[in-house]
């Protein structure tokens, strides 16, 4: 149940600044959920040994005189919702306050444990995620997310994140599915991405397995262990090493190449049909038909595969070497 520890309020006026602050406090319990939907302003979550949930929300408005800033002060408002496993924080800013010289700056500072389920929303704005180990529903838009873990308790759950004209750089996540345009994508570590991009540029540290939609991207990994499945158009593709153990890769793509790098004892069926491009592939146990359009090969290259390459370009490169 949710258990209401503290609550506080206070307006502060000084120069051209005017700033507020709430300051809520919650007793919770495993499988409790933080809603908070910004704009202008920063969402910051730290973690502690507490079952406690801990939100600040620090309001400063700037403008041309202590009147106009108090105007503009009184023009945000914050909304709460509270039940019994879910807390719900909104930002609201009327009529226009971010017109002319004028200046909104919205933080919340949030202490909680990191097994909370969350739901964050920022416009105009950055998140801050130290650890959550419960589910991750982001959406950020022309801002941007960093975040240390996104590790799931849950192995059957999913985090999200949608991200639009902004950046996100997060250093580990188990499972995520990643909406994504207009924008660049940092990951370090994941055990499983499902992607649907345009317009961006996704770059992976240490890559499972992959499932991508994309257009007009660049997608670079430095390691891939697992399986990569990718249907794109316009899109480059690079992977500096897949691993001898890898599952499998199933691509198919228009106007964009394909290149990743092979470790050494790498095996792989393989059953490929280039148009308008080429394949170049290591030596192998495999028939290699060639038109004036493009290639087509079948077989095996390494021995006792366990893995199957499938590829379909066209106006593009395969290249494994």
């Amino acid at each position: 149940m949710i258990l209401l520890l503290a609550g506080a309020f206070s307006t502060h006026v000084s120069g051209q600044r005017a700033e507020k602050v709430i300051n809520k406090e919650y007793a919770i319990n495993q499988g409790f959920t933080l809603g908070i939907d910004n704009k202008y302003g920063e969402i910051r979550i730290g973690n502690w040994d507490k079952d406690e949930l801990s939100v600040v929300v620090t309001v400063i408005a700037e403008s041309r005189s202590n009147d106009r800033a108090e105007e503009l002060l009184d023009k945000v408002e914050i909304d709460i919702s509270e039940s019994k496993n879910e807390v719900d924080f909104e930002t609201h800013i009327a009529n226009n306050g971010m017109s002319g010289k004028n200046k909104i700056n919205v933080v919340y500072e949030v202490r909680t444990p990191a097994w909370i389920n969350v739901g964050l929303a920022q416009s105009y704005g950055n998140v801050f995620i130290q650890e959550i180990t419960g589910v991750a529903d982001l959406e950020v838009r022309y801002g941007s997310l960093t975040a240390n873990s996104l590790a799931l308790e849950d192995e059957e759950a999913w985090n999200a994140l949608s991200l639009a004209y902004g950046e996100a750089s997060i250093e580990y996540v188990s499972a995520l599915g990643l909406e994504v345009k207009y924008s660049e994508v940092n990951i370090s570590e994941s055990m499983i991405l499902d992607v649907e991009s345009a317009y961006s540029k996704l770059y992976f540290g240490n890559l499972n397995d992959l499932m991508a939609e994309s257009k007009y991207d660049k997608i670079a990994a430095a390691y891939l262990g697992g399986a990569l499945e990718l249907e794109s158009a316009y899109t480059q593709v690079s992977v500096d090493q897949v691993s001898r153990d890898f599952t499998g890769i199933n691509i198919g793509m228009k106007y964009g190449n394909f290149k990743a790098g092979l470790q050494e004892g790498t095996s792989f069926e393989i059953d490929a049909e280039v148009s308008y491009g080429s394949v170049n592939i290591p030596e192998g146990q495999f028939t290699m038909d060639r038109s004036n359009t493009g290639q087509y090969v079948e077989g095996t290259v390494g021995s006792s595969p366990q893995a199957v390459v499938i590829a379909t370009l066209k106006y593009g490169n395969l290249v494994l070497d």
